[in-house]
């Protein structure tokens, strides 16, 4: 193995693309939405249920994990309801532009619904709070109302036709963005109101949400017009951020809070995209697919230890709902033993830098201080690094490994090539196979109702001083945490099957069956397959298989491989998706 004093080297310029590297590229995956409209904001219980409003069909809408949607019909015809927030006991708040009024819907799906008392008053956002106080403005009403304890208080706005829209609480009160006057409002819990003027002139303030940065509390919110990003401290100082692409009408905003990583998602309408900023005032935006205008955001995460983020967007125009996804790269069978270690090479191909996390940020259940169990690695635009399992904190005897990008939390995993390296041979090294998120996803949905269950296949042999091991890691459970049950049987070439077992595994962890065809009973000689099958109705898994030739690992082989024949050995055209033992480069 190349010797290093340090667990990260750079080496050198990027000449082209690597052959047989992996990366792992944000996904967008769009859903039907009939009865869609414009909303300014969309609701979010907890971390997977994400809510919507359908004035046209007059109902409130839930997105199921799968896309399809759930629809609560609003009681009253014509309320058309508009924005949605959560309030205290996963209550869903909304506005009724069409009735004038505020809609209460608590979990037991009895809806409430409360009169505005200024006549059309138009109703826009809406902000649920602790203690039973709701929050919301009036914009043709020109008006900051007060839902509490089933009574109704409105505090006028002291500019005139102010156009008040996006309302969130912050430090001090409720603040809300004043549209029409190009000013922000803050509203204390004694109706005074305080108002800041907005430098760019006409810059259509519209949403905005609490949010932190290294001086503290501070509030962002979208100009739509200005084509900016605001940032407003407490006391009303205000640092406006230009937003790299001209005129992308930014509306609805939400921020964002993970492993250290700060920023907002926002809106960009009228080009099509999905913008990130982070709190220091860097950019990232993400193209939608052909003609997309969003217009309303939330966030939240995927189940188990490797569920991705997810940014949602509605989009009225197209009339979906629209789901931008984190991505990740698995090393299942990474090593960081006495034995064997596993190097990655990763290329950042990209203008720009960034910034890749090998581990995970956790294990187990962490209510307070958790464990280190990462490595974060920069890397420059053009450059590629090499890095060794050994340096990630928590990884030894470790076979499983996950490459993310970082900062923001949606982010391109660049180029990446892993090896194992044995140390009974140091100066060869076997490539280890990754594999994706979305593209384990893609062929491991929910089984029943028709819906097969999930299986992989692998190549096994037993025969003298030959083995098998198999490694099996989880991905995501169908709760988090849950084990997820598997089935492995082998089975001869002509389908016999001649054993099989039931074994468990955790979402971030590796089951490894070090001799697996003994494990199943299998003492003569074997050559077929383990077919390995998912018990539950979802959750995702992977794995691989380790060859051993007199105790030296041979090849690294992912599911739908298959052992090339005795006198087949040797030749490259014989199995293309055997990872063999290769020279390693000289240093």
């Amino acid at each position: 193995m190349r010797a290093r004093t340090v667990p990260v080297v750079l080496v050198g310029l990027l000449v082209g693309s690597r052959a047989l590297a992996e990366e792992a590229r944000a996904v967008v995956q769009t859903f039907p939405a009939p009865h869609s409209a414009g909303a300014v904001q969309m609701g979010r219980l907890g971390n997977t249920e994400i809510w919507f409003a359908q004035p046209g069909a007059n109902s409130l809408a839930r997105v199921n994990p799968d896309g399809s949607l759930t629809e609560r019909l609003v009681t009253v015809g014509g309320s058309e309801p508009l924005a949605l927030s959560r309030d205290e006991g996963d209550t869903l708040v909304f506005t009724e532009v069409g009735t004038n009024r505020i809609g209460i819907l608590p979990p037991n799906g009895i809806l409430t619904e409360y009169d505005i008392p200024t006549p059309a008053s138009n109703p826009r956002g809406v902000a649920g709070f602790a203690f039973d106080t709701i929050w919301f403005t009036e914009y043709d009403g020109n008006r900051i109302g007060r839902l509490q304890n089933g009574s109704m208080t409105e505090f006028s706005v002291p500019t005139f036709a102010s156009g008040p829209l996006g309302i969130a609480s912050g430090p001090g009160g409720f603040w809300f963005t004043e549209n029409l006057a190009n000013k922000i409002g803050r509203i204390d819990a004694n109706g005074v109101i305080t108002e800041f003027l907005i430098p760019t002139p006409d810059s259509g303030p519209t949403a905005i949400v609490h949010g932190f940065d290294t001086s503290g509390d501070v509030m962002f919110f979208t100009e739509t017009r200005g084509n900016k990003i605001g940032k407003m401290t407490p006391t009303g100082q205000l640092l406006e951020r230009l937003i790299p692409t001209p005129n992308s009408g930014p509306t609805d905003i939400v921020f964002e809070d993970l492993f250290g990583v700060q920023g907002v998602w926002f809106t960009e309408r009228s080009v099509g995209q999905i913008g990130w900023m982070s709190a220091a005032g860097r950019f990232r935006e993400f193209k939608l697919p052909g003609g997309s205008k969003p217009e309303s955001l939330a966030l939240d995460y995927g189940p188990g230890f490797f569920g991705p983020a997810r940014v949602w967007y509605l989009d009225s125009t197209k009339r979906v709902v629209g789901r931008l996804s984190d991505n990740h790269l698995f090393a299942v069978g990474a090593a960081n033993s006495a034995t064997l270690n596993t190097e990655f090479e990763i290329t950042n191909d990209a203008e720009e830098s960034v910034k890749v996390r090998f581990g995970w940020p956790y294990t187990g259940v962490c209510p307070g201080i958790c464990p280190i169990t990462f490595l974060d690695v920069s890397l420059l635009p053009r450059r590629t690094a090499e890095v060794d399992a050994s340096a990630v904190p928590g990884s030894f005897d470790s076979r499983f490994m996950a490459i993310s990008g970082i900062e923001p939390e949606i982010s391109d995993v660049p180029n990446t090539e892993a090896w194992v390296i044995d140390a009974a041979r140091p100066d060869q090294r076997i490539r280890l196979p990754l594999v994706s998120y979305w593209d384990i996803a893609s062929v491991q949905g929910p089984s029943g109702a028709g819906r097969p269950k999930p299986v992989l296949e692998f190549p096994a042999r037993r025969r003298n001083q030959v083995r098998t091991s198999l490694i099996l890691a989880g991905i995501e459970s169908e709760e988090p945490g849950e084990e997820i049950p598997l089935e492995i049987e082998a089975v001869r070439p002509g389908g016999e099957i001649v054993a099989s077992m039931d074994v468990d595994v955790l979402p971030g962890q590796a089951l490894v069956l070090s001799r697996v065809l003994s494990d199943l009973g299998i003492f003569e000689d074997f050559e077929g397959h383990l077919r390995v099958t998912r018990l539950s109705r979802a959750g995702y898994f992977w794995g691989v298989v380790e060859i051993y030739e007199s105790e030296i690992l041979t090849r690294l082989m992912p599911p739908g491989s298959e052992l090339e024949p005795p006198e087949c050995t040797g030749s490259p055209r014989c199995n293309p998706r055997s990872t063999r033992v290769v020279t390693r480069d000289a240093p």
